[in-house]
């Protein structure tokens, strides 16, 4: 990975939670005295639609604010954005794929294999983070099972980053609700 700056993409469908995972990382990252940016990219508004966010995380000043064209980490949130046909090269994986090269880390939200057949990297991490969230939220969105798999992957320290994640979602959610998220955390990043 990049010394300087890392950057992750995140891919998946409105109301999965791609944008609120970028935005939780920055913010996490932030309150640890870390440069960092999350920034979502998305057409019109739509419950479903394909929806993409960034991350981009530095020791240093940050200067860029484009979208990411090769990252160093790419997370994909829906399942039914991977090919099933085992060919990482399927168009169907072009929403995602673009850009990935040998040393990009891959973590996806998938119960089966991942496509492994002409794929560059060796570095791919699969969770089934929907069934892990189902269980311990009540609803099928994977995006903080997924943030605990990037934290185990990218070595930062969870105990830390868990006081940023509960104080802002305590902003938004139920207790119940907030205690489960960040169970999900937990568990994402012991399934590593």
């Amino acid at each position: 990975m990049n010394n300087d700056v890392t950057e992750i993409r995140w891919h998946g469908r409105g109301g999965q939670g791609v944008k609120t995972a970028s935005f939780l990382l920055a913010e996490a990252m932030i309150n640890c005295d870390v440069e960092a940016q999350g920034f979502p990219e998305y057409g019109p508004e739509k419950s479903g639609a394909p929806v993409a966010a960034y991350n981009r995380i530095s020791k240093k000043r940050i200067l860029t604010h484009t979208g990411i064209k090769n990252p160093d980490v790419v997370v994909i949130l829906d399942p039914s954005m991977i090919s099933k046909d085992n060919d990482f090269k399927n168009p169907l994986n072009s929403i995602w794929n673009t850009g990935v090269a040998e040393k990009t880390i891959i973590i996806a939200n998938l119960p089966r294999d991942f496509p492994e057949n002409n794929c560059s990297t060796e570095k791919i991490y699969t969770i089934d983070a929907t069934s892990i969230a189902r269980k311990l939220i009540g609803k099928p969105i994977p995006n903080t099972t997924l943030i605990g798999v990037l934290i185990k992957v990218l070595k930062l320290d969870l105990k830390t980053l868990e006081k940023s994640f509960r104080s802002r979602l305590e902003k938004k959610l139920p207790p119940k609700i907030v205690d489960g998220n960040i169970k999900c955390i937990e568990e994402g990043y012991n399934s590593a």
